[in-house]
């Protein structure tokens, strides 16, 4: 629900490891339900600021071992990339108000290991929406450090998308984003040969903390208005203030 300073928009998160238990590796999926308190259009997105469970980064991965440029995403597309550059998979939804008319736009995404910026490691959102308007958009997200429950933090600039020229900008209401190696397929080359693998995705921390591992988000809208949202995933059955017993 949004704190008492925002407008109306409001949000719903949800959080998930797949495969789950303690100190496996896994894919990290988070997503959004974004609505507003009288059923209206949400204002469009504009950020979206995203803090993962402490202990659970890139680093303890093999995830993005090639990067890509957003020039080459924007003029082949992620086809042009290495696949070792894919970090993972997503889809988004938006609504598109035209006068009393609400119509939908379906965009697959995918995310991109991009080049360092800053000293700060980058990923880059590959939009492709086919209709009913046909729209690629490619913005990045900074990858930073994070206090408290939380260990790594995800800030992503969301562009503001027109529909056609004079019509309304689009408003995401859906949103859901994966970093892991589920569905990824990395190659790595043997003697003369390129040889298939899956990649290591972040690492579950031994001990779950109490009331289970914290997500939290920041999203703000062209409105001005910015909506908190938080989800726990609960610790894996027996596995409450405990350490996996594969610890060292």
């Amino acid at each position: 629900m949004p704190s008492a300073a925002t407008a109306s928009e409001t949000t719903a998160m949800s959080a998930s490891f797949t495969p789950y238990h303690l100190l496996g590796h896994t894919t990290v999926h988070f997503g959004f339900q974004i609505g507003t308190t009288n059923g209206a259009v949400p204002s469009p997105l504009t950020n979206v600021n995203v803090s993962l469970p402490a202990g659970m980064g890139l680093e303890t991965t093999s995830l993005g071992l090639a990067t890509c440029d957003s020039q080459t995403l924007n003029a082949v597309g992620p086809e042009g990339c290495s696949p070792n550059a894919v970090m993972g998979f997503g889809r988004a939804l938006a609504e598109i108000q035209v006068g009393s008319e609400i119509i939908q736009e379906h965009a697959e995404i995918t995310t991109m290991m991009a080049p360092t910026a800053g000293g700060h490691t980058v990923v880059l959102y590959y939009v492709d929406a086919a209709g009913p308007a046909s729209v690629q958009l490619i913005f990045p997200g900074l990858v930073l450090g994070a206090s408290g429950p939380f260990g790594t933090r995800i800030n992503t600039e969301v562009p503001v998308t027109g529909t056609w020229p004079g019509g309304p900008d689009a408003s995401v209401v859906s949103l859901a984003a994966s970093i892991g190696p589920e569905h990824l397929t990395y190659y790595r080359p043997v003697g003369h040969k390129l040889v298939p693998f899956t990649p290591i995705g972040m690492q579950i921390p031994p001990k779950c903390p109490a009331g289970g591992f914290p997500f939290a988000a920041t999203l703000t809208f062209l409105d001005g208005s910015h909506v908190n949202a938080t989800r726990t995933v609960p610790c894996p059955p027996g596995s409450t203030g405990r350490r996996s017993k594969h610890a060292h």
